[in-house]
C-alpha cells in the first residue's frame, strides 16, 4: 500500500491519509474513502478488546472477593456451632 501521494493542486508529496494538503489546504482527492472506515473500525476493535480485558479483570476481582467472603462466612459459622 502506498502511504504517500501527490497533491493534485500544488504537486507536493503528502501522506495519502491526509484529508487536506498541508501545503495548499486543498482537499486530498487521492484519499481513499475507506481510510476513515478502516481507522474507525480499528479504534472500535481496540476499544472492544480493552473492554473485554477490563470485564475479565473485574470478574476475576469479584470472584476473589466472593472467595474471601465465603471464607469469612465459613469462619463465622464455625464459631457459632
Amino acid at each position: 500500500m502506498t502511504f504517500v501521494c501527490v497533491c493534485r493542486s500544488c504537486s507536493k508529496t503528502i501522506e495519502r491519509a491526509f484529508v487536506y494538503c498541508p501545503w495548499c489546504g486543498r482537499e486530498n482527492a487521492n484519499r481513499s474513502p475507506f481510510d476513515d472506515e478502516k481507522a474507525v473500525e480499528e479504534v472500535f476493535e481496540r476499544l472492544e478488546q480493552k473492554q473485554l480485558a477490563f470485564i475479565g479483570r473485574r470478574i476475576d476481582d469479584i470472584a476473589r472477593k466472593l472467595d474471601e467472603l465465603e471464607k469469612e462466612f465459613d469462619s463465622i459459622s464455625k464459631k457459632r456451632r
